[in-house]
């Protein structure tokens, strides 16, 4: 679906061809009956540069300005203030398209970038994954453990509430899909 700004671009656009390949001409033959062939190929050629020009200048403002704007009242951020964001969306379209082990990499890669709470949310998505979706658990427990540490540096209820989840989730991995009851005592043990 197109949003309202690209659709009105597109709407210039197509009357800007329309009036320079279908109005020009008529409206070149009711001014000038007696004009020679090349005389209305160069008003057809004018009038689509202009029409070229206009849109262009249009396009160059609008832009101008929505840049402006957006910055001034803060909508896009800028500067480094987004630099270190990582934006899980790509992932969950993976996800719910059941590409799994595409979502693998991604999140791989933020891991190694991100750290303290971010880090610790991918990680535990990266669990999450290979746990459930990707039917892996000593990956699914590597990642756990990691996010664990993680949440262990956050401060307040969510790192606490990170270190249970994580510990929980291996205690799980441990008992059922490791077969390994000592883990996972060991682990509810933290709790």
């Amino acid at each position: 679906m197109l949003s309202e700004t690209k659709v009105a671009r597109e709407f210039a656009t197509v009357q800007t061809l329309v009036y320079a390949v279908v109005v020009a001409p008529v409206m070149f033959a009711l001014l000038l009956p007696g004009g020679s062939v090349f005389s209305w190929l160069m008003y057809v050629a004018a009038t689509l540069v202009a029409g070229g020009l206009t849109l262009a200048l249009h396009r160059a403002v609008a832009a101008m300005l929505s840049g402006t704007i957006g910055r001034t009242m803060g909508l896009w951020g800028g500067g480094r203030a987004t630099e270190s964001y990582f934006s899980m969306s790509m992932v969950q379209s993976l996800i719910v398209r059941e590409r799994w082990d595409e979502a693998v990499a991604p999140l791989q890669a933020a891991s190694r970038v991100h750290t303290g709470e971010t880090g610790a949310t991918i990680l535990q998505q990266l669990g999450d994954l290979h746990s459930f979706r990707l039917r892996r658990p000593e990956d699914a427990v590597r990642s756990y453990r990691r996010a664990r540490e993680m949440w262990a540096g956050v401060a307040g209820v969510g790192g606490r509430e990170g270190v249970v989840y994580c510990t929980r989730r291996l205690a799980d991995l441990y008992a059922v899909a490791l077969n390994n009851p000592v883990a996972a005592e060991r682990e509810l043990a933290r709790l």
